[in-house]
């Protein structure tokens, strides 16, 4: 005799009904883990994180940049900058070229979505280090040409 899986599912249903469930949200009142005890869920709220707390604001000018088109390139190295600008409006800018001039300079397409801190402005270069870097990732300090890159309120 064969039974259907229907009926072996209904079955399985019907004897799990009246056990509570080792995990998830019990009636009782509280969340439930792996080993039968109680969590209660005043104790599941997210505590502030201190490390993401806004700086107090140190003066009336703008705290944070961003560059002014997606695509804009930024270098680690400011002559890696300078190079990259010459080499794109000469004749010269072959492809391999422009890579190894990028690769040398340690520089990064950069995107409208970043927001960068100012920290220091020579001439037509302003120094940006990103805002927000990713955990465990080293803070991020760029040049990039000051007409590229416009200030947030």
């Amino acid at each position: 005799m064969r039974l259907h899986p229907t009926i072996i599912l209904a079955v399985f249903l019907a004897s799990c009904a009246g056990q509570p469930s080792p995990y998830g949200w019990s009636p009782a009142g509280g969340w439930r883990t792996g080993s039968g005890s109680e969590v209660s869920p005043a104790s599941r709220q997210r505590r502030p994180n201190p490390s993401r707390a806004a700086p107090a604001p140190e003066s009336q000018e703008p705290t944070a940049y961003r560059v002014a088109s997606d695509g804009t390139v930024g270098c680690a190295d400011p002559q890696a900058l300078r190079a990259l600008r010459e080499l794109r409006s000469s004749d010269n800018g072959t492809p391999r070229a422009l890579a190894e001039a990028h690769r040398n300079g340690h520089c990064m397409t950069v995107f409208q979505v970043s927001r960068w801190r100012l920290d220091s402005a020579e001439g037509d270069m302003m120094r940006l280090s990103l805002l927000h870097p990713n955990p465990g990732q080293r803070e991020t300090t760029l040049y990039f040409m000051r007409g590229e890159v416009e200030a947030q309120p």
